[in-house]
Order: C-alpha cells, then sequence, then structure tokens
C-alpha cells in the first residue's frame, strides 16, 4: 500500500511539473526552434571563454560532453567543486559587518545541516532540489563569469534552512 501510495504521489508530481514547464518549453520551440534555448544559448560565451570556436549549433549537452571527452578529471573535479564548496563558500561573506563570527557559523551550520538532512526524508528532498538545481552552473562556475553570485542565489534559502535546522538539532 505505502509504495503504491508513494508510485502514485511520484507521478502526480510528474504530471504537476509537466504542466508547469510544458508550455515554456513549447513557447521556446515555437520562437527560437529550440525548446531547450534557454540552456543551449549560453554555450556559445563558454565555448568561447574555454578558448574553443564560437558554435551556436552545440548545446549544452554536447558541450558537457565534449568538456568531459577531452578533460575527464578536471571536469569532474570542477562539478564536485561547483555541487558541494563553490555554492557555500560564496554565500555567506556579507555578515562580516554584523559579526566576524557569523559568517563562518552559518556556513558550517549549512553543511551540517546537509549532513544531517540525510537521515529525513523531507531534508533528503530538500538535498534534492538543491544539488539538481546547482547542476547547471556546477560545470561552468569557474569559466570566466560563471561564478558570479547570481547564478547561485536561488540555494541561499536552502543553505539557512540547513543551518537552522542544524542549529535547532545541536
Amino acid at each position: 500500500e505505502i509504495r503504491r501510495q508513494m508510485a502514485r504521489s511520484a507521478a502526480t508530481a510528474g504530471v504537476v511539473g509537466t504542466l508547469l514547464i510544458a508550455p515554456y518549453l513549447i513557447n521556446c520551440w515555437r520562437a527560437t526552434g529550440d525548446p531547450f534555448y534557454a540552456v543551449n544559448y549560453h554555450t556559445v560565451y563558454y565555448r568561447a571563454a574555454d578558448g574553443l570556436p564560437r558554435d551556436s549549433s552545440v548545446g549544452a549537452v554536447e558541450y558537457l560532453a565534449d568538456k568531459l571527452a577531452r578533460h575527464p578529471i578536471a571536469t569532474l573535479d570542477v562539478a564536485v567543486r561547483g555541487l558541494f564548496t563553490f555554492p557555500v563558500e560564496n554565500k555567506f561573506h556579507g555578515y562580516v559587518d554584523w559579526s566576524p563570527y557569523l559568517g563562518p557559523v552559518l556556513r558550517w551550520s549549512a553543511i551540517a545541516g546537509m549532513i544531517a538532512a540525510l537521515w529525513s526524508s523531507t531534508g533528503r528532498l530538500l538535498l534534492v532540489i538543491l544539488f539538481t538545481s546547482l547542476l547547471p552552473y556546477a560545470i561552468t562556475w569557474s569559466v570566466g563569469g560563471g561564478s558570479e553570485w547570481r547564478f547561485t542565489q536561488h540555494v541561499y534559502p536552502l543553505y539557512l534552512v540547513l543551518g537552522c535546522s542544524a542549529i535547532r538539532l545541536a
């Protein structure tokens, strides 16, 4: 019974997600001929920043596959750092005016919160949201301009929630 309920919930989430995303993808496809135009458009810039020729026909998947084929270890290193360390490192500098200790405490609390989140279903869902939302930037944060704070600002509230939950647990 529980598996059936979980499957029903997953199917409902899939349908709702599709209904939310489909109009945007269809509109991109109608307007540009590419449903993933919003992501693929930026590969021209990232290829140029990597010293590759400008080629607007290369999409994000091809860009990533090429990057992995050319430099697999370096690309995986950038991806791991882009998912786990870089976003956390650049989020907590603004607290220095309040206290030089507040930023580091919140950073380490967020890290502890991510670890603690593994032991609850809600926490694991939060981690899935966190890491899947960072995937598009994980590979490109080290390319010129890819490390802008704005590219990962959407995860800042998640870090604060995780950090506060760790403080509460402590």
